[in-house]
C-alpha cells in the first residue's frame, strides 16, 4: 500500500506523504467555512431549480451532451440528491485539487502553499460549480481527473504514464468537457517555469512538451471515439448545446479571429463589465487586477534582467507571457462553437483564478522567502486578491438567501390565489407569463445584483425563456412547497398571447392577474412579455 501511495505523490518519504494529508485538511477546513452556507442551506440557481435538489434522472440528456460518465456516476448514487453531502464531497474534490496542483507547480514554501489554495478555493468558477447541486459533486471530480492527468505527465517518464494520462482526460471530458481547458493551462504553467530554470535545457523542455501533447492528443482522441461509440451504441443523438457537440473540429480559417476574442474576452474577464462586473463600486476589481498583471509583468522583467538567461531562453518566456490569454481562454479554439458570455460561462471557464496563481510563482522566482520590498508588496497585493476574491463570494451567498427567500414567498402566495380562486386545480395545467422583477416584485438589492453580473446569484432562481420559467416553477412548486402543477406547452402559450386576454390582465398579486382559458388552463401573469 505504501508503494501504491509512493507511486501517486513521487515523494521520498512518508513524513512528505503526513505534509500533504496536512495540506489537505486545511484546504477542507477553509473550504468548508468559505462555503459553509451553501453546505447548510441550499442556494440553487435556475438549472439546479429546474433538473431538482432532490432526486435526478436524466440518462440520455447527460448522454446526448457528451458527458456519458454523468450518466453512470448518477447511476451508482441511485439519482439521490442530499445538497450537504454532494456539496462537501465536492469540496473533497477541491481540496484534492489543491494539493495536486502545488504539487505539479513545485510550490514549496507553505505560506505560498495555502495562498494558492485559497485563491483556487474562491476560484467564482468553483463557487457557480456549487449551486449545481444535482452534478456540482460529479463536475468537480472531472476537475480532478484533469489535473490528476497533467500530474502523471509532469511526475512520470514513461509510455504507461502517457496512456494513463490520456483515459484519465478522457473520462474528465465525458463528465464535463470544459475542464480539458486546466488541463491546457496547467501545461502551459509548468512549461513556463521549465524555460525559467536556466538549468533545464531545451531538449528536457521539448520532451516534456511533447509528452503533454500525446498525453493531451491522446486523451481528447479517446474521448472523442469512445462518445461517439456510446451515442451509437445507445442510439443517442448528440445535442447542440454550448458548442460541445463540436469540440475538437478546429477551422484554421477562422482561427485568427478565435486568438483575438482569446485576448478580448481574457481583458473583458479582469477589466470590464462585460464579464464579471469589475467595475462595481469604485471599481476596485479591475484596480487589482491591474496590479496583479503589473506584478506579473515587473516579476518577469526582473527575472530576464538579473538572471543568467540566453537570448533564446528570454524570448521564449516574453513568447510565453505574450500568449497567456490564448492558454487560458483555449476553450474558444478546441470548442469553436462555445459561446463565453452565455449565462453559464463563468462555469466554462475555471482557469481564470490561476492568473494569480502565475503571479505567485514569478513572485517565487524572486522573493525566494526574503522580506524584501517585492516581499511585502505581493503580500499587500494578495491579500486584497483574497478579499475581493471571498467578497464577490459571499455577496452571491447573501444575494442568493435573499433571493431564495423571496421567490418562496412569492410562490405561496401564487399558491394561494390560485386555490382560493379556482376549484380542483389539479385538474388544470398551468401556464405562468413573465418575470417576477418586471412586475410588482422589482429588484430590491440593485447594486448587489449589478455588482454580481454574470455570477451564478445573477441568474436568480427562474429562467426568463418560456420553457424554462415553466420548468422552473413548476420544479419550484414540487421541491419547495409540496403542490404539484401541470405546465401548459408552448402551443397552449401561442394561443393564449393570440387570444389578448393577457393585455387585459394585470400582474400578480393583483386582482385580474389570475384567470381561466379554454376551460383547461390557469394562467397567471407576473409581467408583460413575448416570448
Amino acid at each position: 500500500m505504501i508503494k501504491k501511495i509512493d507511486f501517486i505523490f513521487k515523494i521520498e518519504s512518508i513524513p512528505h506523504l503526513s505534509k500533504y494529508i496536512k495540506l489537505f485538511w486545511v484546504y477542507f477546513v477553509i473550504s468548508i467555512f468559505i462555503y459553509a452556507d451553501k453546505i447548510i442551506n441550499i442556494f440553487p440557481n435556475p438549472d439546479a431549480i429546474w433538473n431538482s435538489t432532490i432526486y435526478k434522472t436524466s440518462f440520455e440528456w447527460e448522454v446526448g451532451l457528451g458527458r456519458f460518465s454523468i450518466a453512470l456516476l448518477q447511476l451508482l448514487r441511485g439519482y439521490v440528491i442530499n445538497t450537504t453531502f454532494v456539496t462537501l464531497l465536492a469540496l473533497v474534490f477541491v481540496s484534492l485539487i489543491c494539493v495536486f496542483i502545488i504539487k505539479i507547480l513545485s510550490v514549496n514554501r507553505l505560506i505560498w502553499q495555502v495562498l494558492c489554495g485559497i485563491i483556487i478555493i474562491l476560484s467564482p468558477s468553483i463557487g457557480c460549480t456549487l449551486t449545481y447541486y444535482y452534478c456540482s459533486d460529479m463536475y468537480l471530480f472531472s476537475y480532478f481527473l484533469a489535473v490528476i492527468s497533467v500530474y502523471f505527465l509532469a511526475s512520470r517518464n514513461s509510455i504507461s504514464s502517457i496512456f494513463l494520462s490520456g483515459v484519465l482526460l478522457a473520462i474528465s471530458c465525458s463528465i464535463y468537457q470544459a475542464y480539458l481547458g486546466i488541463a491546457i493551462m496547467l501545461c502551459f504553467l509548468y512549461i513556463f517555469i521549465m524555460i525559467l530554470d536556466s538549468n533545464i535545457t531545451f531538449t528536457q523542455i521539448f520532451r516534456q512538451t511533447a509528452r503533454f501533447l500525446a498525453g493531451g492528443v491522446s486523451g481528447i482522441v479517446l474521448y472523442l471515439l469512445s462518445n461517439k461509440l456510446v451515442q451509437a451504441f445507445l442510439n443517442i443523438d448528440a445535442v447542440e448545446n454550448r458548442g460541445f457537440s463540436t469540440m475538437g473540429m478546429l477551422d484554421l480559417g477562422e482561427l485568427p479571429e478565435q486568438i483575438w476574442q482569446c485576448y478580448i474576452y481574457f481583458y473583458h474577464y479582469f477589466f470590464s463589465f462585460e464579464m464579471i462586473n469589475n467595475t462595481a463600486h469604485y471599481g476596485e476589481r479591475s484596480f487589482i487586477n491591474l496590479i496583479v498583471f503589473i506584478i506579473i509583468g515587473l516579476s518577469t522583467m526582473l527575472i530576464l534582467i538579473h538572471r543568467k538567461m540566453t537570448i533564446l531562453r528570454k524570448a521564449f518566456c516574453v513568447g510565453f507571457i505574450s500568449i497567456i490569454p490564448i492558454a487560458f481562454m483555449s476553450i474558444i479554439i478546441w470548442a469553436p462553437e462555445t459561446n463565453v458570455l452565455s449565462s453559464t460561462g463563468v462555469l466554462m471557464l475555471p482557469t481564470m483564478n490561476y492568473i494569480y496563481i502565475l503571479g505567485i510563482l514569478l513572485l517565487m522566482q524572486i522573493v525566494f522567502g526574503k522580506q524584501n520590498f517585492m516581499y511585502y508588496a505581493g503580500a499587500a497585493v494578495y491579500a486584497g486578491v483574497i478579499c475581493m476574491l471571498l467578497t464577490l463570494e459571499l455577496s452571491g451567498q447573501s444575494y442568493m438567501k435573499h433571493y431564495m427567500a423571496k421567490t418562496d414567498f412569492v410562490a405561496h402566495q401564487m399558491i394561494n390565489s390560485i386555490e382560493e380562486k379556482v376549484d380542483n386545480s389539479s385538474q388544470y395545467e398551468l401556464c405562468i407569463v413573465g418575470n417576477m422583477e418586471d412586475g410588482n416584485f422589482p429588484e430590491q438589492y440593485p447594486e448587489l445584483y449589478e455588482s454580481l453580473h454574470w455570477l451564478t446569484p445573477s441568474y436568480r432562481t427562474v429562467w426568463s425563456d418560456f420553457n424554462a420559467t415553466q420548468g422552473c416553477w413548476m420544479s419550484y412548486f414540487k421541491q419547495f412547497t409540496g403542490k404539484t402543477y401541470s405546465s401548459c406547452d408552448y402551443e397552449d402559450y401561442q394561443k393564449i398571447a393570440e387570444s389578448g386576454i393577457l393585455d387585459k390582465m394585470d400582474n400578480f398579486p393583483d386582482e385580474n392577474s389570475i384567470c381561466i382559458y379554454d376551460n383547461n388552463l390557469i394562467v397567471l401573469k407576473l409581467s408583460d412579455i413575448s416570448w
